[in-house]
């Protein structure tokens, strides 16, 4: 009986939230001045960085539980990827913040004050989730890594968290790196290298450089400094360069 009051409370939280939601899109859209899209863009996005919260505390709740199994998925990550319709990348971020959020509550109230996007949280729980699951790595500091947050767009922000895993744990960082590389469809096409100063390199064919436009501006000779994306490392190679 507990068991179905916690479901219809559930139901009725969930049919609010939807009722407002449904309200909001009704709103009038008409004539509306370009300070107020941009006001709502914004306001949007941040009411959509509160959801993701919630869903990843949710998720996280989930993943703890037997209910997968019962309704017959081999994991909570195969569950929510195909029940909620997201990719298994999304599944695995959700899961990150949703397990990280006792290391992690100046930035989760960052998100809440919209000092930080849903987003930066992505990537700071990754990062935790990565210097605390090895056993060479330092340990995972909130602070710095929030001031970061607040400073760059979460591009930027991905690249410093990328530095910040080869700086505190290099070891683990390089098996890493090799590990995606020796796993694509050509890993003979592509060599780990390591300059003097000790920053892995993936070598690239200059042709390869030339076709992805998110790397070619960290090509120089072939070499890419930072662990191409997945992505990438499963992208057909072209026979030639594009025509342009």
């Amino acid at each position: 009986m507990v068991g179905a009051e916690a479901t219809v409370a559930t139901s009725s939280h969930l049919a609010e939230l939807l009722g407002a939601i449904d309200r909001f899109r009704q709103r009038p859209k008409t004539n509306r001045q370009p300070q107020e899209l941009a006001a709502e863009l914004k306001g949007i996005r941040h009411a959509m960085d509160l959801l993701e919260l919630d869903f990843s505390q949710t998720a996280a709740a989930f993943s703890k539980t037997e209910e997968y199994d019962e309704e017959g998925s081999v994991s909570p990550i195969d569950w929510i990827r195909h029940q909620c319709r997201m990719s298994t990348g999304a599944v695995w971020n959700s899961l990150a913040v949703g397990e990280h959020l006792d290391d992690l509550p100046r930035s989760v109230e960052a998100v809440e004050s919209a000092e930080i996007g849903y987003a930066h949280l992505t990537l700071m729980a990754r990062t935790a989730q990565s210097l605390q699951g090895s056993s060479t790595a330092a340990p995972f500091e909130e602070d710095g890594l929030l001031d970061k947050a607040r400073e760059y767009s979460v591009g930027r922000l991905w690249y410093f968290c990328h530095h910040m895993r080869h700086a505190t744990d290099p070891e683990e960082f390089a098996a890493a790196q090799w590990s995606e590389v020796s796993s694509s469809p050509w890993p003979k096409r592509m060599a780990i290298t390591m300059n003097a100063a000790g920053n892995t390199a993936t070598r690239m064919p200059s042709s390869r450089c030339a076709a992805t436009s998110r790397t070619s501006a960290f090509c120089r000779s072939g070499l890419i400094f930072r662990s191409p994306p997945r992505s990438i490392l499963s992208a057909p190679w072209p026979d030639r360069r594009p025509a342009t």
